[in-house]
C-alpha cells in the first residue's frame, strides 16, 4: 500500500454523488486526480491535470507532489496512472465508484482491468 497523502489540499473535491452526467456527458470528463484517502478532484477539462494539480497542492510543480505523495492520475481513457503503480484501498473504492457512473464504456473498463490488477 502507498504511504498516507502528505497534500493537504486548497481546493474542496468533487463529490461524485453530486455529479450530473448530464453535464459531464462524457466519461473522459472525469478525469482528474484522486488522493490516498480517496477524495476525487476532477478536472475542468482535458489538458486540465497540470492546472488542477497546481490548485491542489498550491504550488506550481503539482503534479510532481502530487504523484510523490501517492495520489492517482485519472486520464480522460479511464486508466488511473501511479508513480508507485499501487492503489490504496480508498482509491479502488473511489474508481470504482467512477466506473459505475458510465458501466458500459471504456473508461469503466480500463477502471476495472486496473482495480483487479492491484
Amino acid at each position: 500500500m502507498v504511504a498516507a497523502s502528505k497534500v493537504v489540499p486548497q481546493i474542496e473535491p468533487t463529490c461524485i454523488a453530486n455529479l450530473d452526467l448530464a453535464v459531464v456527458k462524457h466519461p473522459a470528463r472525469l478525469a482528474g486526480w484522486i488522493g490516498p484517502d480517496g477524495e476525487y478532484f476532477r478536472v475542468s477539462d482535458l489538458q486540465g491535470h497540470e492546472r488542477t494539480a497546481q490548485q491542489i497542492t498550491g504550488a506550481e510543480n503539482g503534479w510532481f507532489i502530487l504523484e510523490d505523495s501517492g495520489w492517482v492520475h485519472l486520464t480522460g481513457m479511464g486508466v488511473p496512472e501511479t508513480r508507485s503503480g499501487r492503489l490504496t484501498r480508498k482509491q479502488v473504492d473511489t474508481l470504482f465508484d467512477l466506473s459505475c457512473l458510465f458501466p458500459d464504456s471504456v473508461f469503466s473498463t480500463y477502471i476495472g482491468v486496473a482495480i483487479r490488477q492491484d
